[in-house]
């Protein structure tokens, strides 16, 4: 079981350079379209400049729910969908979890929850992932016009 005490929303702080040049991308991304696009159309856009930079990662990272019942059977019962899922970023090949958003508010304990819940399930088959990132793209809603992308990262 995981200990939920030991998964934080860490605050700002100086990123490595792997975890910068994320931060970066999403930034120049907000920058040239601004706000009111769809999260699907900001996606595509992380996806031609990870690719630019040479990050290995996957889309749409399928990822079964496993389920088992009280006789000890396992069900596939569903899948969820990982927005991005970072392979290799420069020399680090440790996996790291996007999340991305398209609303008005920052992002809040929902967000950090279904982080928390693909964490979860990832453990299940093995794969150990240091950190989730929750970039959101700020909309219009709001009397303050937000310039800069929200960037949560969270440490597991």
């Amino acid at each position: 079981m995981i200990n939920e005490d030991s998964i934080s929303l860490l605050p700002p702080l100086k990123l490595s350079p792997e975890l910068q040049q994320i931060k970066d991308i999403a930034q120049h991304i907000f920058n040239q379209l601004g706000s009111s696009h769809s999260e699907y159309i900001y996606q595509r856009c992380m996806e031609f400049e990870l690719r630019n930079n040479n990050i290995i990662y996957e889309t749409e990272k399928r990822l079964a729910i496993k389920y088992t019942d009280t006789l000890g059977r396992s069900y596939t019962i569903g899948e969820e969908r990982i927005d991005i899922f970072i392979h290799k970023i420069g020399d680090s090949t440790i996996p790291i979890l996007i999340e991305l958003k398209a609303v008005v508010n920052e992002p809040k304990q929902a967000e950090i929850a279904q982080l928390t819940k693909y964490y979860r399930e990832l453990l299940k088959i093995d794969i150990q992932i240091k950190y989730g990132i929750i970039i959101n793209f700020p909309q219009a809603g709001t009397k303050k016009n937000r310039q800069q992308v929200d960037f949560k990262l969270v440490e597991f």
